[in-house]
């Protein structure tokens, strides 16, 4: 689950179950700044951060979110890989929607992709980057906390997700808008 360090930098584990008894189980860790640079990444291919097979052990990817979210402090940009391999690129609906604290959405990506997750006031001014780099395929949870850039809280009121996914391979971009009803 990335986590924001400082205000100013973002972890992301990506982790698959590969099933039982583990030896398929694979891990990536990457860390980046506010402008999408890469400070560590676990396995660098030069585009993105590649998964490595663990040598022992066995992870166990489960998809509960509802637990996960009700346990997580509310971090902006909480993402967490779940199982399953999407063929298509899909945003799922925002929910809940109108939203108190935090807000949550799914991503699908087919590929390895370029992706940028932004969100903007009314206004069209850029209130908080959740994410901003290369991401391989899968399916991402993640979690807007009603917070800008700098960590602070924002105002009630009527906020867009902005989602770009362009894939490695250099394809047509997918592109998302979604409109979020903060009523603190």
């Amino acid at each position: 689950n990335p986590i924001t360090l400082d205000g100013n930098a973002t972890l992301q584990v990506g982790i698959t179950d590969g099933g039982e008894p583990g030896t398929n189980d694979s891990l990536a860790v990457m860390v980046w700044d506010k402008s999408g640079a890469v400070w560590y990444s676990s396995k660098w291919t030069g585009t993105l951060t590649a998964k490595q097979v663990l040598g022992g052990g066995n992870l166990q990817v489960r998809n509960a979110t509802a637990s996960l979210a009700a346990a997580a402090p509310a971090t902006d940009g909480t993402e967490s890989v779940t199982s399953g391999a999407p063929t298509v690129y899909a945003v799922s609906r925002v929910s809940p929607n109108p939203f108190l604290d935090r807000a949550q959405f799914r991503l699908d990506l087919p590929e390895a992709s370029r992706v940028s997750i932004v969100i903007y006031d009314v206004q069209g001014r850029r209130v908080a980057d959740l994410l901003r780099g290369n991401m391989e395929a899968g399916r991402y949870d993640h979690t807007w906390s009603g917070r800008d850039g700098s960590g602070g809280r924002v105002a009630r009121g009527i906020y867009f997700l902005a989602i770009d996914a362009t894939p490695l391979s250099g394809e047509k971009t997918f592109s998302v808008r979604r409109k979020l009803i903060l009523v603190r």
